[in-house]
């Protein structure tokens, strides 16, 4: 019988030496949960459509284009109107033109001696006094030189103070204080016993140009303060008209009441003012009355199943006739519009209800008055209009 081998069982690297060798700790399996977060989410998901379903009432929304027309026409409407008044004063300063050769006569006081005699010596006006430099003065009127007197034994002069004008214009004769004699007396006794003298330089003597106000620049000054006056008074009215009033060209009158020239013609001034009163009166109407004219006048000139687009409504118009003490106005009036079919809500709804959108495209076949239409389900899910009429919304697009 063969022999047979014997194993030792125990591996040799673990055979019994006496030494004890630690062993590999064994990891325990991990058992895996099903994740519930996904399932939630839908169950969620599920939940929120039935109950959607159940209790949120389906909503629609058609939109409508519809066909449009132009519509025109030209007449004359009568409009009535409300006064605005305004005053406005004016004021602007000129230049003179004119110049003129301005002369002035030198003038003075002086001191007449009678040392003649002790009677009293008239002189007649316009007697002649030489300076002593033989500028010729004159009195402007007669004189009466009191007589001389004695005091203490001794011949005192009369005297008196008097005016005198130079014979001549010029500044020349604007001299310092002199001795003045009497020429009319020359060759007598008289002549070296009547004198004169001044004390004070004689002034006022000239011969210049000077500027002048002329007849030419008044009028031209009154045209253009005229001018000025009437365009800012009809400014200043129309600042006072409220927005929404219309102010038409030929519905205002202007006038100036009262022309003030601040100076007189042939002042000898280089600048003057010209003052001009104003006023101005305005018929006008408003803006919401002249729109409410043009639809009534229209809207008789469409066929009853139409509709005006007030939106579209275009106007032009000018004055044909302004009646101030009628507050009238007569417009010539050039109007345009667009109009429209309008849509019986009540009536569409009943044949929309419960439909799909082909069904709904399909049914508006039967209208020809509508261009385009748009509709909108709600919720996403909601494949028909709704039964209740009331969810159903019908919107007129007039862009």
């Amino acid at each position: 019988m063969p022999k047979r081998k014997i194993f030792d069982i125990i591996p040799p690297e673990q055979k019994d030496t006496g030494e004890v060798r630690p062993q590999k700790p064994v990891k325990p399996k991990l058992i895996k949960k099903p994740k519930k977060a996904p399932i939630l989410i839908g169950s969620l998901i599920v939940m929120v459509g039935v109950l959607g379903w159940i209790f949120i009432e389906p909503q629609a929304t058609i939109e409508i284009w519809p066909e449009k027309q132009e519509i025109n026409s030209e007449f004359q409407g009568t409009i009535s109107g409300e006064v605005f008044t305004a005053e406005k004063t004016v004021l602007q300063e000129f230049s003179s033109t004119g110049t003129k050769l301005k002369t002035e006569r030198a003038r003075g006081t002086i001191r007449v001696y009678n040392n003649y005699s002790t009677d009293v010596q008239p002189l007649l006006a316009a007697t002649r006094f030489v300076s002593a430099d033989g500028k010729l003065f004159r009195t402007p009127k007669r004189v009466a030189i009191p007589g001389a007197h004695y005091e203490g034994g001794e011949l005192v002069p009369g005297t008196i103070d008097i005016e005198v004008v130079a014979a001549e214009a010029g500044e020349e004769y604007n001299i310092g204080p002199s001795t003045f004699s009497i020429p009319g007396f020359a060759g007598t006794a008289r002549y070296t016993t009547f004198y004169a003298k001044s004390f004070e330089p004689m002034q006022g003597g000239m011969e210049q140009k000077v500027p002048q106000v002329t007849p030419e620049d008044l009028d031209r000054a009154k045209e253009i303060i005229k001018a000025k006056a009437l365009k800012e008074s009809q400014t200043y009215l129309e600042t006072l008209i409220p927005e929404e009033y219309i102010l038409v060209e030929g519905a205002i009158v202007r006038e100036v009441t009262e022309f003030i020239p601040l100076v007189e013609e042939g002042q000898e001034v280089d600048r003057f003012s010209y003052r001009a009163k104003t006023k101005a009166r305005a018929l006008v109407f408003k803006k919401l009355e002249l729109r409410e004219l043009v639809i009534t006048h229209l809207q008789s000139q469409i066929p009853e199943e139409k509709k005006l687009q007030e939106d579209s409504l275009n106007i032009e118009y000018s004055s044909k006739e302004v009646d101030f003490k009628k507050s009238k106005l007569i417009l010539n009036l050039t109007t345009g519009a667009e109009i429209y079919s309008p849509i019986d809500e009540g009536s569409l709804k009943e044949r929309i209800r419960n439909k799909n959108p082909n069904e709904i495209k399909n049914l508006f076949k039967d209208f020809p008055e509508v261009k385009k239409i748009q509709i909108r389900l709600w919720p996403f899910w909601v494949t028909r209009a709704p039964w209740n009429m009331e969810k159903i919304e019908i919107r007129l697009n007039l862009d």
